[in-house]
């Protein structure tokens, strides 16, 4: 029976309603991208956009600690922000040492404990976290992006001859090893093909031109 009135206190807490509606609306906004990115069709110039615009939403979300505070207190019926726990019990006092002073001690409300070593941390972590993705798919693109590039169903030639060897050049300065020494011609050759040899728009996509490579 205490164990359950410990856990229903805990549930009443502002702090944990303000937990739920941050960590409500975080996940959602997660699970939304995860469910494009996962898509058979994802491109992957759209997931490393997708990654930099939760890159850039978490660190917009870093001002509207306020909003989940409105939040919390819809949920728990309360009007103030006086609410936080730490502002209403009782605070123990941590022992001074003899190079100590009491001065030295920052005192946080309850509100600023929150955020300074809750709330921001988490948004840091995500922010940390999705500008690492989308610095990988970034990486990337600037090496392989060209060759969804090759052919287009509504220009037939998506990327200039130049452009088309430059690319493919530095990737196999990048790949010397694992591509064959004629493959920045074996592009070219390629681009040609499309835009002579595919008449059906479907044969220019990338599942069309995925499976002409499986078959040649």
């Amino acid at each position: 029976r205490c164990e359950a009135q410990g856990i229903a206190r805990n549930l009443e807490r502002f702090e944990t309603a303000f937990m739920v509606c941050f960590w409500s609306t975080a996940l959602h906004r997660i699970h939304k991208v995860s469910k494009t990115i996962q898509s058979g069709t994802v491109d992957v110039l759209l997931v490393r956009d997708l990654y930099g615009s939760l890159e850039e939403y978490f660190v917009s979300e870093r001002n509207n600690f306020s909003y989940f505070e409105e939040l919390g207190m819809k949920i728990t019926k309360t009007e103030t922000y006086d609410s936080y726990e730490k502002d209403t019990s009782r605070q123990t006092k941590r022992k001074v040492w003899p190079d100590e002073t009491r001065s030295e001690e920052v005192n946080l409300t309850g509100r600023d404990d929150l955020r300074i070593n809750t709330f921001l941390p988490i948004l840091d972590s995500f922010i940390c976290e999705f500008k690492r993705r989308k610095v990988a798919y970034s990486d990337f693109v600037d090496k392989f992006y060209f060759l969804t590039q090759l052919c287009d169903s509504k220009t037939d030639i998506n990327i200039t001859e130049e452009e088309l060897r430059n690319k493919a050049t530095k990737l196999h300065q990048i790949y010397q090893n694992d591509l064959d020494s004629d493959f920045i011609e074996e592009c070219i050759h390629f681009q040609k093909h499309c835009a002579v040899g595919m008449d059906n728009p479907s044969d220019k996509t990338l599942e069309g031109i995925s499976t002409f490579l499986r078959k040649n």
